[in-house]
């Protein structure tokens, strides 16, 4: 069986849909949340992280609990919100990290760069 719908999929896993260009099941993102804390897979470009917050908001995700944000590859439509989402959960979490890997990171140098010089 295939899920496709935003939904929370059992305890742990939640798939959110983030509706890229209007169009819903075009692009998703995941959010695990276990018994110590959540990470989130991936989380759209810039004008879809605000669906993401949005969904973690009406869901009682507790910002707080997250911990890590895992970008699977650059591209824009995985990373372009990252820094968007990255600010938001700094919030409630000063210690959230960024997780990718070393090509992502030295592409997004500058980016990561800014994004630690606010602690």
């Amino acid at each position: 069986m295939i899920i496709t719908n935003e939904c929370k999929i059992n305890d742990y896993i939640h798939l959110v849909d983030l509706r890229r260009f209007g169009i819903e099941r075009n692009l998703c993102c995941y959010v695990g949340e276990f018994d110590d804390s959540t990470i989130i897979l991936d989380c759209g470009s810039s004008s879809d992280v605000r669906k993401l917050i949005k969904y973690l908001k009406i869901n009682n995700v507790p910002f707080d609990s997250i911990k890590y944000i895992v970008i699977s590859h650059y591209h824009f439509d995985h990373i372009g919100g990252i820094q968007k989402l990255y600010e938001e959960i700094k919030k409630y979490n000063p210690n959230v990290k960024v997780i990718c890997s070393s090509l992502t990171k030295e592409l997004i140098k500058n980016l990561i760069t800014n994004l630690t010089q606010h602690r």
